[in-house]
């Protein structure tokens, strides 16, 4: 593989994004540009890996787990966010976090269908690389959504296409929420936290991040906010900005509870025993 070559693509990729971003384009403008920069950055890639090969399957296993997913996820980014904007455009703003929080749910149902997969990469795991990452392993009859999909068996493995579409969606998930809260609450996620904010407050959340996304999650499943009408992230917003804290990929975090093998309610049986705990002092 000709890696010096495929790094002054991926080089010139990145500057080609940032001179976009800097022409402060129309976002319709700008996401069809960007999408078009990183397809040709592919393409030139494409060539070069099937002129070349790999010199061993470690070297493909890291290109197709890492390189190409990388160039792939921001191109299915940018083709993804030309369409969401593209049905924002004039539309009314209870219409638009209708069809964010829509979108919001599609992305989600993705990730939670290949949470198996999700944990295996988010988790650095290798031990299936062999089978995931290598073109000659490719299993048709493995379903994923069409819309990730690249259907060139000499450029795609069995998993790059989902690597990419991982790494899409998790910051489609981050651009959308942040939107929602622009369009009901006018004002940015990023800046939900700044003391400035009408509400502020002086409490500050001194255990794990873990914790708290267990406690979220519970509050939420239970339904007893809003009566259950209410999306995660307007509660994570609230603890956020309650307890001065920044949660940062809750939903990963999230799985990453779901996947414990011991108690998946750590957190809540601490709770529960120092309740507990607590009554029984106060009848002694």
């Amino acid at each position: 593989m000709e890696n010096n070559l495929i790094q002054a693509i991926i080089r010139r990729l990145d500057d080609d994004l940032i001179h976009l971003k800097n022409k402060k384009q129309n976002i319709l403008i700008f996401s069809e540009s960007a999408a078009g920069s990183c397809w040709v950055a592919l393409t030139e890639i494409r060539k070069i890996i099937i002129k070349n090969g790999f010199q061993n399957q470690e070297e493909e296993i890291d290109f197709f787990k890492h390189t190409k997913p990388k160039i792939y996820g921001m191109y299915l980014y940018y083709l993804k966010l030309f369409q969401i904007e593209s049905h924002r455009s004039k539309a009314s703003k209870k219409y638009q976090v209708k069809h964010l929080n829509q979108i919001l749910k599609e992305l989600h149902l993705f990730l939670d269908n290949n949470m198996q997969f999700c944990q295996y990469y988010w988790n650095n795991k290798t031990y299936m690389d062999h089978i995931y990452f290598v073109r000659d392993k490719i299993n048709y009859r493995i379903h994923f959504n069409n819309f990730c999909a690249l259907n060139d068996y000499k450029f795609s493995t069995a998993h790059d296409s989902i690597v990419a579409a991982i790494l899409a969606y998790e910051k489609l998930i981050k651009y959308i929420e942040n939107e929602i809260n622009i369009l009901k609450f006018g004002v940015s996620l990023n800046d939900s936290l700044k003391k400035d904010q009408p509400f502020h407050s002086d409490l500050t959340w001194t255990g794990t991040q873990v914790s708290l996304v267990e406690l979220i999650y519970a509050l939420h499943s239970a339904g007893v906010i809003n009566n259950g009408n209410t999306e995660i992230k307007e509660v994570a917003g609230v603890f956020e900005r309650m307890f001065n804290v920044k949660l940062d990929e809750y939903y990963r975090t999230f799985s990453d509870i779901q996947m414990r093998k011991t108690s998946r309610t750590k957190f809540l049986d601490i709770l529960r025993e120092s309740l507990i705990k607590r009554m029984d002092e106060f009848n002694t």
